[in-house]
């Protein structure tokens, strides 16, 4: 995880689903987060990868308190959580 230095590879595009989830879309690349072959095993890394809507690239995401999110991918729920503290 890096600060935000500006660059358009850290900027996202967030798009609700008709289904209430959530796709997460690179502005640099066009790409969408992706769990890294559909994998369920704690750890699985999470890539950039082609839109094919399936639940590895659909995103939950809940606000916490003020300030802070929690992101979850659709397939399972604890595998992956992302604290953002800016947006």
């Amino acid at each position: 995880m890096y600060e935000d230095e500006g660059f358009a590879a850290q900027r996202y595009k967030i798009t609700k689903l008709n289904d209430g989830y959530y796709k997460i879309q690179s502005i640099n690349s066009g790409k969408v987060l992706d769990v890294y072959a559909g994998l369920k095993q704690s750890g699985t890394n999470v890539q950039q990868y082609t839109w094919n809507n399936t639940d590895a690239q659909k995103w939950k995401i809940l606000k916490q308190r003020k300030r802070i999110l929690f992101i979850y991918i659709k397939m399972q729920w604890t595998i992956f959580r992302y604290i953002c503290r800016k947006y």
